[in-house]
């Protein structure tokens, strides 16, 4: 019997069950996305005994704007846990009044993910490209001096700017956000003029 619980804060040991299916999932479906754990989400758990079954979250993001992430570990597929974890968060968007929209952030290479959104009949918004790369000593031993960085906390958020100059000029700026023992590095931004010169790859590295 498989139960379904709605919760705001993970324990430890949902934490480490969520961290166990997600790499299940990308496992089998040799894909990337995440299901980063932050302030503000709400989760819904599927378990069958100790075992996650499937977990999906929602995080506010902008104005009416959710975002929504679920897996279904591969052994539990095409049971409709998905659409109950997935109804079950709606209800509560409702119970709250938030009259929600819904963004799926997908990997296109998970057919599972992609004929759930077909079902739903949910429409293209953008795409977006992602890199991972585990850091190294060789990383942690690089140095780049001609680089100059700074970081801007955002008071609002756990995030930070990070700006990159070189001789004065800014060559790039980008947003990075802590995950516990993970950061996303995201909005790499390089001046138009100087694009193609490899200036992203020095800032990324010198962050790194």
């Amino acid at each position: 019997m498989v139960k379904m619980i709605q919760i705001y804060d993970p324990n430890d040991t949902q934490a480490e069950d969520i961290r166990e299916l997600v790499a299940a999932c990308r496992r089998h479906d040799r894909t990337s996305l995440s299901f980063p754990l932050e302030e503000g989400m709400i989760l819904f758990l599927a378990y069958e005994g100790k075992r996650l079954c499937a977990a999906l979250s929602l995080l506010p993001s902008e104005d009416d704007l959710w975002e929504c992430r679920g897996f279904t570990h591969p052994d539990f597929r095409r049971q409709g846990l998905f659409s109950r974890l997935l109804d079950q968060g709606l209800e509560a968007l409702e119970a709250v009044g938030d009259d929600a929209s819904l963004c799926f952030p997908v990997d296109p290479r998970c057919e599972a993910a992609m004929a759930a959104l077909a079902s739903l009949d949910a429409e293209f918004w953008y795409a977006e490209y992602m890199m991972e790369r585990p850091l190294t000593e060789a990383d942690a031993a690089a140095v780049l001096p001609d680089v100059s960085l700074s970081f801007k906390k955002d008071p609002d958020a756990d995030s930070w700017t990070c700006s990159a100059a070189v001789d004065g000029r800014i060559i790039g700026t980008a947003a990075l956000l802590p995950h516990g023992s993970f950061a996303y590095l995201c909005q790499v931004l390089v001046p138009e003029d100087i694009r193609g010169g490899g200036d992203a790859a020095r800032f990324s590295s010198s962050i790194s």
